[in-house]
């Protein structure tokens, strides 16, 4: 049995041929000229590749936002969060944020955006419960301060779950 010719022997002719072939065999994924600085990630004199330095400072920013705000200043703009909410969510609404019986008893509709889910159902029109579900959802104090800090906290978790088991009693 012989051998078929090396690359050598064959000529650069060949050479390009067989990287057409392979090309049009695999169209329509790109070529190695489009991912084949992939594998120039090699690590620096840290050690580290530049995968690895982008996870590292990723990890670095959200351990730095953890203690980058007081409770008195998460509170604070959680209190611009919800205002600004409530006056986006009367607009698309058009001013109708309570329901009937909620009006009448003279519900205060900014506070329907904050406090517990089961309370702000109870008392929000159908138009707001479609703009939190469509729109904008309705956060707590404690599921803001998880997104404003990147740490996860049972409290928020108990605000999801009363959420979630209010929207399924609908």
């Amino acid at each position: 049995m012989q051998l078929p010719p090396t690359a050598a022997e064959r000529g650069i002719e060949w050479q390009l041929d067989d990287a057409a072939a392979i090309d049009e065999t695999l169209a329509p994924i790109p070529g190695p000229a489009a991912w084949g600085w992939l594998a120039l990630d090699e690590p620096d004199r840290a050690g580290m590749s530049e995968t690895e330095r982008w996870i590292a400072e990723r990890e670095a920013e959200q351990q730095a936002a953890r203690g980058a705000y007081t409770r008195p200043q998460i509170r604070e703009m959680y209190r611009e969060h919800v205002y600004r909410q409530w006056l986006a969510a009367e607009d698309w609404c058009r001013g109708y944020l309570l329901s009937r019986r909620a009006a009448a008893e003279g519900v205060d509709p900014e506070s329907l955006f904050s406090g517990p889910a089961h309370v702000a159902d109870a008392h929000a029109s159908e138009e707001l419960k479609r703009y939190w579900s469509e729109v904008e959802p309705r956060l707590t104090l404690a599921e803001f301060t998880e997104q404003i800090t990147g740490q996860r906290s049972d409290e928020a978790e108990r605000a999801r779950q009363a959420q979630g088991d209010q929207e399924n009693r609908q």
